[in-house]
């Protein structure tokens, strides 16, 4: 699993990602995030889970990649270290919202499809 060390928000390990840009879709943002947070091309994307952050009344999607190219690099400037973990020995700090993520996008991969959920910020322990 491909993991980011952020520079801000108590430099928590996460899964790549950001923002989606105006008239862009959920699936452009992931490719352009992995490029410009970590110098990282990937292709044949596809959506394992989506989530409702109801303190943010914003969705959190999260992708797999079927391929990338290149060698994933920090930009230095939002993310520190990025890294690959196995899936059962994930680094800290990580939140439980990125656990549950990893192991929903595991399991509806191989299973049922994405996973659709909600996650409540009282829910949400740092690890």
């Amino acid at each position: 699993m491909l993991l980011v060390k952020q520079t801000y928000d108590g430099n928590k390990w996460a899964l790549p990602g950001g923002r989606i840009d105006p008239e862009e879709t959920a699936w452009d943002a992931v490719v352009r995030e992995c490029r410009e947070e970590i110098s990282l091309k990937v292709s044949g994307v596809r959506l394992t889970g989506m989530y409702y952050l109801p303190h943010r009344s914003a969705y959190y999607y999260v992708f797999r990649a079927d391929a990338a190219e290149g060698k994933p690099t920090p930009d230095g400037d939002e993310i520190a270290e990025c890294g690959f973990f196995d899936p059962e020995r994930l680094p800290s700090p990580i939140t439980s919202f990125t656990v549950q993520r990893i192991r929903d996008s595991i399991r509806g991969d191989r299973e049922s499809g994405p996973v659709m959920a909600v996650q409540r910020r009282e829910d949400r322990r740092l690890l």
